[in-house]
């Protein structure tokens, strides 16, 4: 197909793109309707064609009430083909159709600061409809998610696959895939819940995209000169989330990444506390181990066995009475300068002297010390 041609009664306006198996045009029908046609190759996309198909079809009634799902019109096929027309992006030139996708927005770097939080929730509702169906998109990422009338909409449903059905091969883009199902030898493995998992850990990664303007291969790295706006801090911290490397520790459902979500929408609208913002920071140092917290994980084995040895010395003088303390010292002085009677006064200072300056020193280091790293931590994110 061209640019020019007619298909099936559509004028096709202007290519799209398209990949191994279909090509997506922009076009209008007889009485000059805007759209969008996605054509498919059954010979190239081999016996998985009916597949693919009854994906379109199951996606297709999900549209009917779903603002953020791109919206099917029809569904056909012939005997090279099948086919479907769809909502249209908006285009982001006037003088020529170029889709308004996330990732043509991005090509611009980070999006601004107001429009991170709608477009995240916007993305967030196409995927809770579709989880709520019983399907899974599988393939979530910047290319896919549309623009239309500047509502954010899911697209490129090819993937759409039943919670019913068994997924035999990997799908997906290899960046937007959880570390551990890309290493995975046998997919029949992976139930319904995990299909669903790895649309919210492509979400995350989306997510990163739209605060960093990077790809997906460059998580968890940040810009040196990214916002530190309420926005970018609470989106970029479910985006960690959402991702982790720990997929025990992952936010990996529905009902608690919407609870998330309604936290930082909270925040955006009242703002944050202290405990908020000590929080953050403390997520924001595991992330980054160049952050300064990580300096206190990283202290020398010889520090904190001097550390140790204080706390035993100390522990000694408490459980210790200080009468055997003291007879110790005397002992030791009798032994050292033979018959002259010790100086017991002198002995009790000495005790009391050095237990204070070991506490003094163990607070100032394990306190002060802790509290000045915590200071500076502050100073250097505002």
């Amino acid at each position: 197909m061209n640019v020019g041609d007619s298909y099936h009664g559509l004028k096709l306006l202007a290519y799209c793109g398209g990949g191994a198996y279909g090509e997506v045009f922009y076009c209008e029908d007889l009485t000059h309707k805007k759209m969008a046609v996605k054509i498919i190759s059954k010979q190239k996309i081999g016996l998985h064609w009916r597949r693919e198909l009854k994906g379109i079809t199951n996606y297709r009634k999900l549209t009917i009430d779903a603002p953020n799902l791109l919206r099917i019109y029809q569904v056909e096929e012939d005997e090279e083909n099948f086919f479907y027309t769809m909502e249209a992006a908006d285009s982001l030139s006037s003088t020529e159709y170029k889709a308004d996708t996330l990732a043509a927005r991005l090509e611009n770097g980070a999006l601004p600061d107001k429009d991170i939080f709608p477009v995240v929730t916007g993305i967030f509702a196409g995927i809770k409809t579709i989880h709520a169906a019983g399907f899974a998109h599988r393939d979530i990422k910047p290319d896919n998610i549309l623009f239309v009338n500047g509502v954010p909409k899911l697209a490129d449903l090819g993937l759409l696959s039943s919670l019913s059905m068994t997924m035999s091969a990997l799908a997906g883009t290899f960046e937007f895939i959880p570390p551990e199902i890309r290493s995975s030898d046998d997919f029949s493995t992976h139930d319904n819940i995990s299909r669903q998992k790895c649309d919210l850990y492509a979400f995350g990664k989306v997510i990163y995209c739209i605060i960093t303007g990077r790809d997906a291969l460059s998580y968890p790295s940040l810009p040196e000169n990214i916002s530190h706006s309420l926005p970018v801090k609470y989106c970029l911290r479910l985006s960690w989330q959402l991702c982790s490397s720990d997929a025990a520790k992952r936010l990996d459902s529905l009902v608690n990444t919407e609870k998330a979500l309604s936290g930082i929408e909270h925040k955006l609208l009242f703002g944050e506390n202290w405990l908020d913002k000590f929080c953050y920071l403390l997520q924001q140092s595991q992330q980054n181990d160049r952050s300064i917290l990580t300096d206190l994980r990283s202290i020398r084995l010889r520090t904190w066995t001097l550390v140790l040895a204080i706390l035993t010395i100390l522990l000694l003088r408490e459980t210790i009475p200080e009468y055997e303390i003291r007879d110790y010292l005397i002992l030791l002085s009798l032994l050292i300068t033979g018959n002259q009677s010790p100086d017991v006064f002198l002995i009790n200072r000495t005790i009391s002297s050095v237990s204070f300056i070991l506490f003094f020193w163990l607070v100032y280091y394990l306190a002060f010390d802790i509290a000045v790293k915590l200071v500076r931590l502050f100073r250097k994110r505002k």
